[in-house]
Formats: C-alpha cells, structure tokens, sequence
C-alpha cells in the first residue's frame, strides 16, 4: 500500500506546468522564513528570487530555476541536457538582466538597506530522477546535477561554490517533505482547479464544462491511497486510468512519415492531416491545450487573413499562431562568419506570420476577434513548421520591435510523438498490470 508520501510524489510529478509553479511559488512565499519574493523577468527561462534576513542587516538571496521536464521527455540523456540547457539559458538571463550576484556589473536594486551576503541557487524540476536526487547509499553526496552546475557556473560566470554561494536542487521528493499537510492540502486545490472550460453549444442549449490536465497522464490509480476528498463546484479530479489508449497510434505516425518522406507533398496535404489529427500539433509545446484550423482574421475593411492554426496556452485565452510549410524545405541557410539564417522558405513564412502578428497589433482587431471567437490574441507567440532535421531553430530579428519566431522541423514532432508513444508503451506494462 502505497504511503501518503508516496502519492503526494507521485501527483506533485505529475502536475502540469503551470499549476507546479504557482504550487511551488505559494510554499516559497508563505511556508518558508519571512522575506520577500521578487520575480525575475528573465526572457528564456523562469527564474524568481527571495531575500530572506539572516542578521540585523544582512539578508540571504535564494534563487529558485524551475526547470518543468515533461512526462514524454524522461529519458536520462534527455533529462541531463534539458536541465543543462535550462540552468545555461537562467544563467544567461540573469546576467543579462545585472542581477546580482550573476553579473560582474551589477546594477541590482534591492529595494532595502540588506544587501545578501550568501547566495544559493537552487534547481526545481517537477521529475524523480537519479540526475537529481542524491544516492543516500552512493559513494558521494553530490548529485551529477550539482557537479554538473559547478562546470557551468564556472563555465559562464567564472564562479565557484563555496560557503557564500551553494547550489541546490528541489524536487517532487524534497517538495513533499516539506510541510507535508501544507503541500496535501495545495495540491489538492490546484488537483480540483480546472485548467480551463469548453463551451459546448447542443441541441439549442449551452453549458459551459470546465477541464483538467495532469501532464499526460491522470491524478494516479485506483491502487494508491487517497489524499482527500475533491470539493464541491465544477471541477473534479478523476483518478483512474483512462479507458481509452492515449498512445499516439502507429497509423497516425506511419501517415506522417508518410507525407514527409513524399516529393509530391503539399501544403495543403499536411494540413487535412494536421486537422484530422490535431493532438500532433500539441507536441509543439507542452502548454498548448488545443488547436483550431483556419480562424478567419477580418479587420474593419473586411481584409482577411488566414492562419493555418490557433493553439491555446494552457491556463490562459492566449492563443499562438502556427504557420505549416514544406517538409523538404531547408529550414537555414549558411552566411559569411559560420552564422545561420533564415532560408528564402523560411523567410516568406517568418513574412506571412509577422503579418498575423500584425493584425492584432490594433485594438480594434483584438476586440473584433474576441467578439467573434471569445479568444484574445494579443502577441501571440509565433512557431513556423518546415523543413527537416531533429532541433528547433530561433529566428531572432534584428530591430526589436519584431517578435522571435520559432521555426520547427516536421521530424521534431514525429519524433516526439514516437518517444510519447514508447514512454507510455513501457509505463503501462503488460494488459494486467493496468487495473
């Protein structure tokens, strides 16, 4: 029989994004010495801090880098890299930014007389993995993550650990340990809180029905001891297993490989395909929730544009713009001094979505889209889909006032949604083992 520290691992693990890092902020921010919290705005990552006073005019700086791995990414190489490339990329910001310590000139406003004497840095991520957490039977202490961080802080910032900066790292394990009624009772309420509604239209009706999302899986088995008891209104956490199989099925990826491999694929081929099978798209990023084709933008002279798809930011109205163009399309190209950039394809697709971008630059276009739709997209992010190869590529424009675009190759998502398919193959385990 499972304990209530075990469940309370296992769900933490299991949130989705959002709701593990408002769980995560609220235990920083109430549950902990008193100080103040103060959130970074650093562009690539999510980084806050909190000063906590440790003397009559000296404070501690806690940093908190919250690294979220999803479920269909557990896989120890991938696991090490992400967390790598997530503390690289902090790092990189907080410089940046001039957050102190990280910058060698620092023009950091504490807002107080306390100035932090001691840091310490602290990795929180959302898996249970040996990266992470330490052997208590191993030969060291250390974690690779933390022998890891000492290679990189070094590497980027020319700093070493020592008594007046250490590095830490948190997870579902560490989490549930602290406060452990406290930590029941929050997970409970963000398990109840719907991460979003539907509105559904039936027989001259309407009823609006709210939905949750627990990464890719459900709270937990009929096998594990319960936590308590949901609570009344409209949301309800349901933890069983789901009847149906939430495997990508080997025909949908068959069909796509399919298309990618064809010469004679068109645009308009992958997007019957993409419409018919939409949970693909999701794969783009594990915030989207759902995806809409072809919503018409018409603006007051009835111009209309017409992207190939809309996907909704968990959480949130926000809705992201996708653009889909030709697999066999080189996504870069090679310049003078070993840089990359955009092909020509890529070029006229970075075009056709700044103009998206464009249109809800004007107030009166955002209120006529959600009048008519009841979305809201105001700067909307913008991902481009092409080409071939295993990375994604960041088109960074020169004059600020343009957006980044993220330019996806089709064998990113294909080979997402087979690692999707295998994780959930090898946790599901034999017919019997299910329940």
């Amino acid at each position: 029989m499972a304990t209530t520290h075990d469940v309370l691992v296992d769900l933490l693990s299991q949130l989705d994004e959002n709701k593990f890092r408002r769980l995560f902020r609220h235990l920083i921010d109430n549950h902990t010495d008193p100080g103040y919290s103060r959130t970074l705005n650093t562009p690539n990552s999510f980084v806050f801090a909190r000063y906590v006073k440790s003397g009559a005019m000296s404070r501690t700086g806690w940093f908190f880098n919250l690294a979220y791995v999803p479920y269909s990414m557990c896989d120890a190489d991938v696991i090490r890299s992400f967390c790598q490339k997530e503390l690289r990329q902090a790092l990189t910001d907080l410089r940046h930014l001039q957050v102190a310590p990280f910058s060698g000139e620092s023009v950091d406003n504490f807002w107080h007389d306390w100035i932090p004497l001691t840091f310490t840095y602290h990795l929180v991520t959302n898996i249970i993995d040996p990266y992470v957490v330490a052997d208590e039977y191993g030969d060291s202490p250390l974690t690779d993550a933390y022998q890891d961080a000492e290679l990189i802080f070094k590497d980027e910032l020319g700093r070493t650990f020592g008594p007046s900066f250490t590095f830490g790292s948190a997870t579902p394990l560490s989490i549930a340990g602290h406060k452990s009624a406290v930590v029941r009772d929050e997970l409970i309420r963000y398990l109840n809180a719907p991460s979003s509604y539907s509105l559904i239209a039936r027989e001259g009706r309407m009823c609006v029905v709210p939905t949750g999302t627990h990464g890719l899986f459900f709270a937990s088995d009929s096998r594990k001891a319960t936590i308590g008891e949901a609570g009344s209104g409209l949301a309800t956490t349901i933890c069983s297993h789901s009847a149906t199989d939430p495997r990508v099925p080997l025909s949908t990826l068959s069909a796509l490989e399919s298309l990618l491999n064809s010469r004679g694929t068109k645009e308009a081929d992958l997007q019957d395909f993409f419409e018919q099978n939409p949970d693909m798209l999701l794969g783009l990023d594990d915030s989207y929730t759902e995806i809409r084709p072809h919503v018409f933008l018409i603006d007051r002279e009835c111009n209309t544009l017409i992207p190939d798809f809309m996907a909704r930011v968990e959480d949130s109205d926000v809705w992201d713009i996708i653009e889909l163009k030709l697999p066999r399309a080189p996504l870069t190209k090679a310049t003078t001094g070993n840089q990359t950039r955009p092909s020509a394809a890529a070029a006229r697709g970075i075009g056709q979505l700044l103009e998206y971008r464009d249109y809800f630059g004007y107030s009166d276009n955002r209120r006529r889209f959600t009048s008519r739709f009841g979305l809201h997209g105001y700067e909307p992010a913008l991902v481009l889909v092409m080409g071939s190869g295993p990375r994604t590529y960041e088109w960074r424009p020169v004059k600020n006032r343009f957006p980044n675009v993220r330019i996806v190759p089709y064998e990113y998502l294909l080979d997402r949604g087979r690692a999707c398919r295998a994780c959930l193959t090898q946790l599901a385990g034999p017919p019997d083992a299910i329940g």
